[in-house]
């Protein structure tokens, strides 16, 4: 069964996807940053990011941040 994102995140191009995990210790949220791109009629991904792409991975990965802090804070609060 695939673990789908629980979350997303899009600022143009750059997109963080957050998944939940379980652990020893309970639940965590890890997140995966990609580039989506145009090759001719496809559509590509990569995890490579030029100059004019690194303001939107800052931003995503701030978000990305802040929703995971948020989903595990979720998780204990559950928990508890």
């Amino acid at each position: 069964m695939a673990n789908h994102p629980v979350a997303r995140i899009k600022i143009g191009g750059v997109s963080a996807a957050i998944f939940r995990n379980e652990g020893e210790e309970g639940a965590f949220h890890t997140a995966t940053i990609e580039r989506s791109y145009k090759d001719g009629d496809e559509w590509k991904t990569t995890n490579s990011f030029g100059t004019k792409n690194l303001a939107a991975l800052s931003a995503v990965s701030q978000q990305a941040t802040a929703k995971v802090l948020e989903l595990d804070e979720d998780e204990r609060d559950e928990a508890a």
